[in-house]
């Protein structure tokens, strides 16, 4: 896919995001105001991307995608937490703050928490399980490991 088409695509599914919140995302189905969209989104960065044309940008934000998974497992447990504690400090705080601090904040804190977890949890346990797989693999088809006796 050329470079064009790529772009075309990213700008195309930001465009549709952007729509949707002109027009309300609930007048539509959400496979057209969320689905579609996205869809266009990650096919214009991958086709851009394989096209060699990444933004600086992009390449400075690549560790988010690193810590995607803690962030998958860990954010309604955030979310809650989050919640629970803002509201007990400040049981003003969705009213005053709105949706859009409320979102902010709440976003900042899962990637924060996200990215810890992937740096010290989830990395150092997928080397370790890395290491004794290669342990057990080298074991089991009987290949003496170097450095062992």
């Amino acid at each position: 896919v050329s470079t064009r088409l790529a772009n075309a695509m990213l700008f195309s599914g930001l465009g549709l995001f952007f729509a949707g919140i002109l027009f309300g995302y609930t007048r539509l189905p959400s496979v057209i105001v969320w689905g579609i969209p996205s869809a266009l989104v990650v096919a214009g960065f991958v086709f851009g991307e394989c096209n060699g044309q990444l933004s600086k940008f992009v390449q400075r934000c690549s560790w988010l995608g690193d810590s995607s998974y803690s962030l998958y497992l860990l954010h309604v447990l955030l979310i809650d937490i989050t919640m629970m504690l803002a509201t007990s400090v400040y049981p003003r705080f969705g009213s005053e703050f709105g949706v859009g601090a409320a979102f902010i904040i709440l976003l900042v804190f899962n990637i924060a928490v996200a990215a810890v977890s992937y740096s010290c949890v989830e990395r150092r346990m997928v080397s370790a399980l890395q290491t004794l797989a290669k342990a057990r693999l080298s074991r089991l088809m009987g290949v003496k490991q170097v450095g062992t006796n």
